[in-house]
Parts: structure tokens; C-alpha cells; sequence
């Protein structure tokens, strides 16, 4: 997953709105990337915490320092792919996929997804349409930190809600 947003976030088009957001208040606080992405993760774990605590485990815990130290390690090493859109669509597929292999993995979802399984459970509504509506809530987030709209976040919104949702399927296949 960190991987993923590396690559998005090196060619300047943006990442996932998720990652938009850790940008903007990182930019806004003068906090690292990586503290920027704990202080929401824990933000964001309120609802679960609340409503539904058997979304959350060891993973919940270990994933957003594990994705937040691969990416900046990644963001220091990857050279800068000013506006390829190749190498976006590449990150934004590898974070969907990774989404999907962790969620899958069953050790505690992250925030994030923690809230968008809550959701599901509540609602019925597909985990890949709530995602993308979560996508769409954290791009405006996003747009209002950082003070300019970029076309990788709108990406990620239309590309990462079906890809985490198949690779779900894709593992939940016997």
C-alpha cells in the first residue's frame, strides 16, 4: 500500500484522497507525511472503537506505521515521474490491491476501512461503493488543505473502491 501511494504521489498528479489528505494537513501542521497519517488513522478510529470493535486487531495497530514508513522510504528513493500517468494508474492499482489483500488478511482493518466495513454492515451498501463515497468525502478534505484539485485523487476514487472490491472476491474464492 505505501508502495502504491509512493508511486502516485511521485508524479505530482496526486494519490489516493486518503493520502491527499495526510499531504495537506502535513503541508498545513509542518508534521511529517508519517505523522500527518497516524493523527488521522487514530481520528478516524473513534467509530469503530465505538460501534464496532470487532473490526479492529493487531493490524490495526501495525498497518498505518508499516504503509507510512514504506512510503516515505519509497518517496525518498523513487525518482520524480512529473505528470505519468502511467506510473499513477500503476500506484493507484497497488494500493487497491493491497487494500484488498490486508482487508482480506483478517488482522484488524485499518481506520479507514474499519469505518467502511462498519458501513457495510449497517447499511448493505457494497464496500466498493463506500469506499469510493469515502474517497469522494476525503477528496474534498483534500482539495480544501491543500488549495488545488489534482486529477490522481479523482483517479483513485473511480479505481481503488472496484479493485480493493476484487481482490476481495478474488480471495474469498476456495
Amino acid at each position: 500500500m505505501g508502495i502504491g501511494i509512493a508511486l502516485a504521489l511521485s508524479t505530482s498528479l496526486g494519490a489516493d484522497p486518503l493520502a491527499w489528505v495526510w499531504v495537506g494537513t502535513s503541508n498545513t501542521f509542518h508534521i511529517s507525511i508519517l505523522k500527518s497519517n497516524l493523527l488521522i488513522a487514530m481520528l478516524m478510529l473513534m467509530p469503530p472503537l465505538i460501534f464496532d470493535r470487532s473490526q479492529l486487531g493487531i493490524g490495526t495497530i501495525i498497518q498505518p506505521i508499516i504503509v507510512g514508513i514504506s512510503n516515505e522510504l519509497c518517496l525518498n528513493i523513487l525518482p520524480k515521474n512529473e505528470y505519468n500517468m502511467v506510473i499513477l494508474l500503476l500506484g493507484l492499482v497497488i494500493l487497491g490491491i493491497g487494500v484488498g489483500i490486508y482487508t482480506g488478511a483478517n488482522l484488524g482493518k485499518n481506520s479507514y476501512d474499519s469505518c467502511i466495513f462498519l458501513l457495510n454492515k449497517k447499511t448493505k451498501i457494497s464496500i466498493g461503493l463506500l469506499r469510493s463515497v469515502g474517497d469522494m468525502i476525503f477528496c474534498t478534505i483534500g482539495l480544501f488543505l491543500n488549495r488545488q484539485l489534482l486529477v490522481g485523487p479523482i483517479i483513485a476514487i473511480i479505481i481503488i473502491g472496484p479493485v480493493m472490491n476484487h481482490t476481495l472476491k478474488r480471495l474469498n474464492m476456495k
